[in-house]
């Protein structure tokens, strides 16, 4: 703590324009303050110009315009400008009210000069560029429904009304099928939907179908239509459709040593259960308790990830 005093501290607050550096405790003896915080042993001060050194029970901070006000036993409220370092701004408008990730909003008001900050809900832009002091241009990232919020050196601006348009997601429960078989994707919800296949639109969808069953390979992409006017498509979802591979052939080797014809993909099973880790051409390990040359070859099959083999 520094050369801070042995005294009860009752509140805190930070300046929100140096957050880092500059603090102000409300003590026993009334204020005291520091603007090196970050470092290792802050220098501490009474900052009690104006009133006594009275026990001070409570800071408040007021986001217009970063006016401080300090609550003492007895001696009644004070207030402060200390942390203001600009005029206050204000936020007359946004448009459009609604934005998707990307979109440009362009707010109008006054006093935007020396801005550190806009956001839209609780997610800060992406990018903005102070135009004139009248105007900003913030270009959206990810964000939330409810206020603008400009944030400069003299205070915060807030005006209600911004509706976030959130990216669609599209699942899917594995990344593709075999030929002949489908696999179904979803779109998380949405009033409409409009699906589309490497691009194109797919044709004869109903757009109340928020799931569809695909049989093509390719990359598939969904638009959405929120209840609230939102339009946002997702970013695409690769499935692949594999051919069916040969069915496999088990061969005996030297001895009593089976071996299959696919290089990879297999998997052994005894008595028709898989055997764990039996998944080379040769079906090792053998299951527990037994050794593979003894079985009975009636009981040996094979399976591959798609197709199965006879029983030997």
């Amino acid at each position: 703590m520094g050369n801070f005093p042995n005294i009860p501290v009752r509140w805190a607050l930070f300046n929100p324009v140096r957050r880092n550096t500059e603090v102000i405790l409300a003590t026993e003896l009334g204020i005291y303050g520091t603007t090196n915080f970050n470092a290792a042993s802050p220098t501490w001060n009474a900052v009690n110009n104006g009133f006594a050194n009275v026990r001070t029970d409570m800071l408040q901070i007021r986001r217009s315009d970063y006016q401080v006000m300090a609550a003492t036993h007895g001696r009644g409220l004070y207030t402060s400008n200390g942390f203001s370092e600009g005029l206050s701004p204000v936020l007359s408008s946004f448009a459009p009210s609604i934005g998707k990730p990307g979109d440009t909003i362009l707010l109008k008001g006054r006093n935007f000069t020396g801005t550190t900050g806009v956001r839209f809900g609780a997610a800060s832009v992406n990018s903005y560029t102070v135009i004139t002091d009248t105007t900003i241009r913030a270009i959206l990232g990810n964000g939330g429904n409810g206020e603008a919020v400009v944030v400069t050196t003299g205070g915060e601006a807030a005006l209600a009304g911004f509706t976030f348009c959130a990216t669609p997601v599209i699942s899917a429960p594995a990344p593709g099928a075999c030929q002949g078989d489908s696999i179904q994707i979803a779109s998380s919800a949405g009033a409409s939907y409009a699906w589309f296949r490497n691009g194109a639109a797919i044709a004869g969808l109903d757009s109340s179908i928020a799931t569809i069953q695909v049989k093509q390979t390719g990359t598939y992409t969904v638009r959405v239509r929120e209840s609230n006017g939102c339009i946002n498509t997702s970013t695409g979802i690769t499935i692949t459709i594999s051919p069916v591979p040969s069915k496999p052939v088990i061969q005996k080797g030297n001895g009593d040593t089976l071996i299959s014809s696919a290089a990879s993909g297999n998997q052994w099973y005894f008595a028709g259960e898989a055997i764990p880790g039996a998944t080379g051409q040769r079906p090792s390990p053998a299951p527990q308790g037994r050794s593979i040359g003894p079985l009975p070859m009636e009981a040996i099959t094979y399976r591959s990830t798609s197709a199965d083999a006879s029983a030997l």
